[in-house]
């Protein structure tokens, strides 16, 4: 069985959703070496905010369209 629906995905958004979430990683990364925020590490936190993101955007790439449209 062939994943066809991971064919449907259009690479060049994923690539540029990829560029930005690495570079607001390392921008909220840079600002917190500061330490004015203690031992907090929003870096980490958003960076499993966008592996959820994208397990999210797997999952509704793989439902069927007419499954979208019956569940609405």
């Amino acid at each position: 069985m062939e994943n066809t629906y991971l064919k449907k995905l259009d690479k060049s958004v994923l690539f540029i959703i990829g560029v930005f979430s690495i570079l607001s990683i390392l921008f909220i990364y840079s600002s917190q070496g500061t330490g004015h925020y203690g031992e907090q590490n929003f870096a980490l936190q958003q960076g499993g905010s966008y592996l959820i993101g994208f397990g999210l955007l797997i999952a509704v790439a793989y439902l069927n369209p007419e499954q979208l449209e019956r569940s609405a």
